[in-house]
């Protein structure tokens, strides 16, 4: 791992080694380098989950909620975890790890989105069913977590797309006079 490049068209170092990298690896790296990934529609996602599962969690804790579970307090420590876990991976991509060795990274992040997708959904429906309030901001935790459900389920898709896309390469030309076309032949040393 080498981190961030500080450059917009850095090829990674290990896809520049492998030789049999295709156009569309190394335009998926280009994809996460850390300039394109900010802007891109899973970077801006996961800055919209972290926003939405602090309201939560804030709501959560601030709401005069009379749960009657014992464990209440599933909801605020899920919430905080997925926040911890979303900063985290939002700064490895941001950092430029992912260039180095994108499958991982991208695997990674969608095993633990998949995580905290079901973990969510799970908790948001306890809170929706075993706690209740005599305020209306008792009632917001719940629909705000499966809100962040799904657009933790948005994000794991953008990211997944944005790993996956392949364009349409041009097929390769087999043809020996084509070959000889595209690369002219060497001069000999011997002259």
């Amino acid at each position: 791992m080498q981190g961030r490049r500080g450059t917009l068209y850095h090829i990674s170092s290990q896809a520049a080694l492998k030789h049999q990298a295709s156009v569309s690896e190394l335009k998926a790296i280009k994809r996460f380098s850390s300039t394109n990934f900010a802007t891109s529609a899973a970077g801006i996602l996961k800055i919209v989950v972290i926003v939405v599962f602090l309201i939560a969690a804030a709501v959560f804790l601030a709401a005069s909620t009379d749960c009657s579970s014992p464990v209440w307090w599933f909801f605020p420590l899920i919430a905080f975890v997925i926040i911890i876990v979303m900063c985290i991976m939002y700064a490895l991509f941001m950092l430029g790890y992912a260039e180095d060795n994108i499958n991982l990274w991208v695997k990674l992040d969608l095993g633990l989105l998949t995580l905290a997708i079901i973990f969510t959904i799970v908790i948001s429906i306890l809170t929706f069913t075993m706690c209740n309030g005599k305020d209306t901001a008792s009632y917001v935790p719940g629909p705000l977590g499966l809100i962040g459900a799904l657009l933790l389920a948005v994000n794991a898709a953008a990211m997944y797309v944005m790993w996956r896309y392949r364009e349409e390469e041009p097929p390769v030309a087999t043809d020996p006079a084509t070959v000889e076309q595209r690369q002219p032949a060497r001069k000999s040393v011997y002259v």
